[in-house]
């Protein structure tokens, strides 16, 4: 881990794998193959190469068959009986384990699954120097930054936490961090993946 004061870390990182894939339509597109495994898998596997904390799956649309895709995977299932209600109800459902004393949530979509470990490390050790008074002080947030602007996953810190629980339809972060630019930290990282998501290959739509 990365050498900052204790109680900056560890940062839970949740994936949001509920929704009904209503874009893409026919089976559950984070079931769907690539390169050998789920797609969610390879947000899954991301997560947890990046070792920055705890990682939760937020599910709900056919849960019990994201739960046997993940079955090797060292992470906790977060079930999400709300999810026709919206993008909102997972961040709650995620929400609703982070501990008191946490700096931070990390929080990323399980339909990016190209994101790399590293991208995911980068915007946690941002993070950290901020919070820790080593680079830029009233930062609340962090999200990586690429060529086409900003993109996901998304470290939202305790600060944030009031509004992330009072979130609702399908509004994520993202909504937040556009009224709060100010406070928000981009890392500039080298990865396009970071705008792109198996739904449209043009680009994300920044939901964090």
């Amino acid at each position: 881990m990365a050498d900052y004061p204790p109680n900056l870390w560890p940062i839970p990182c949740a994936i949001l794998a509920a929704g009904l894939s209503r874009r893409m339509g026919g089976p559950n597109k984070l079931l769907a193959d690539l390169h050998g495994h789920p797609v969610l898998a390879h947000s899954v596997a991301a997560a947890l190469e990046a070792d920055i904390g705890p990682v939760w799956v937020i599910v709900g649309h056919e849960a019990e068959s994201v739960r046997a895709a993940l079955a090797a995977y060292p992470v906790q299932i977060v079930d999400n009986p709300d999810h026709g209600q919206g993008l909102s109800t997972s961040i709650r459902a995620a929400m609703a384990l982070v501990p008191a004393h946490s700096p931070g949530l990390m929080i990323h979509l399980g339909d990016m699954p190209l994101v790399r470990a590293a991208t995911i490390r980068a915007v946690y050790n941002g993070f950290c120097r901020a919070k820790a008074g080593l680079q830029t002080a009233g930062i609340i947030a962090a999200r990586p930054m690429a060529a086409g602007g900003a993109g996901n996953p998304v470290l939202c810190g305790a600060a944030m936490f009031d509004d992330l629980r009072r979130l609702e339809g399908d509004h994520g972060a993202g909504a937040l961090l556009r009224s709060k630019p100010d406070a928000l930290l981009q890392v500039a990282v080298n990865d396009p993946a970071i705008h792109w998501d198996v739904d449209d290959p043009e680009a994300s739509d920044g939901r964090g």
